[in-house]
């Protein structure tokens, strides 16, 4: 029997670096180039990852800022607020204007709307009330 042969039957470890020259030229190319395509597999599955990594963290970017970010500079603080009740209140400009806007696809409101719209322009009598109608999916503005 040979004695490298018999090395590997009993101390496998001792097989692992002569087991290079105990096989076949042919499978021993077979196996690198094996070898190769599963460096080039691992690799190119390697890009692709870090690629979709790169494309989610781009996309996902400003929500995941959000965990992080404090937006106290942009918060209106009670100093800004005037006190309910208070004459100040008259002093600021509104920030949403006062204008009820009402669309429907002719100029006449239904009956069945007509009481809503009375009590909505009842109770803001002091909005703007604008009516515009849709002809064939066009806004037009009266």
């Amino acid at each position: 029997m040979d004695p490298l042969l018999w090395s590997c039957l009993h101390n496998t470890s001792a097989c692992l670096p002569a087991l290079n020259f105990v096989l076949p030229k042919r499978i021993q190319r077979a196996g690198l180039t094996l070898f190769i395509n599963m460096r080039r597999t691992v690799l190119l599955a390697l890009i692709i990852n870090i690629l979709v990594v790169a494309l989610l963290l781009k996309v996902l970017w400003p929500l995941l800022s959000l965990l992080v970010l404090n937006g106290s500079s942009d918060a209106i603080s009670r100093a800004e607020l005037p006190a309910p009740g208070s004459s100040s209140l008259d002093a600021i400009p509104p920030l949403i204007p006062k204008i009820i806007h009402q669309t429907w696809k002719n100029a006449t409101i239904p009956e069945k709307w007509q009481e809503a719209q009375k009590s909505c322009l009842d109770i803001h009598a002091d909005y703007e009330y604008k009516v515009s109608q849709h002809l064939y999916g066009v806004k037009v503005r009266h």
